[in-house]
């Protein structure tokens, strides 16, 4: 019973020195910020009763925040009481150009992809515009596109951004060709179905263009 007391005092003052339970919102210091503001960062870590922070509710603040896209990249560092976010910006986006696209218009580009003149760049989503902007080109037939994103760094934290392209040319259908049918012959179907095999006069139409949605269509 003599330890009983102080056993217990030293396990209370374990549990309120320690930077888990600790942390209130109000002890949240944000550094590396240039455009967002600090107490917007702040405000993605929801205290929980009596206005404290444990470390479920730190590790939410922190993923809610990299979910934003905002940010390249963000720490935490707990420090005794207080709780220090240092976040690193993603430059914002100052120009986008395309290079190289002679069959496709810059509108139209411009158009299909998510990245913005004076959005927040993020990396991820040029990939998926570069993408974006191969499937515009194969619908068209042209299955030798290249798509290169270029990322450069202005002043002030900006970037242009130039995706440049390599079209190739058209791929063509060198034979089409009918398994299992019986009741008609394979010329026939040549004669009914939309793709044709390329030759002299291809020139003249797109049809012998190879369109895996027309594919489709047929054997639907």
């Amino acid at each position: 019973m003599m330890f009983a007391m102080p056993v217990a005092a030293t396990l209370v003052a374990m549990l309120i020195s320690s930077p888990a339970v600790a942390q209130t919102g109000s002890s949240i210091q944000v550094e590396g910020n240039r455009r967002v503001e600090a107490e917007t960062i702040r405000s993605y870590f929801k205290p929980g009763p009596g206005g404290r922070l444990d470390q479920v509710q730190i590790d939410d603040g922190l993923k809610a925040l990299i979910e934003t896209g905002l940010f390249q990249d963000v720490k935490i560092n707990q420090t005794g009481s207080r709780l220090l976010v240092t976040v690193v910006e993603n430059p914002v986006i100052g120009r986008i150009a395309f290079e190289g696209n002679k069959k496709v218009k810059d509108e139209q580009l411009s158009a299909e992809i998510q990245s913005k003149p004076r959005g927040t760049l993020s990396r991820p989503m040029v990939q998926s515009d570069a993408q974006r902007i191969a499937e515009i080109y194969r619908r068209s037939g042209r299955y030798d596109i290249r798509v290169n994103p270029e990322i450069i760094e202005q002043p002030n934290n900006r970037v242009d951004l130039v995706f440049t392209i390599t079209e190739g040319g058209k791929t063509g259908v060198k034979s089409v060709e009918f398994v299992g049918n019986s009741a008609y012959s394979s010329y026939r179907l040549k004669d009914i179905i939309k793709t044709h095999e390329s030759n002299l006069l291809s020139f003249l139409g797109g049809a012998d263009v190879y369109d895996p949605d027309r594919v489709e269509a047929i054997a639907i």
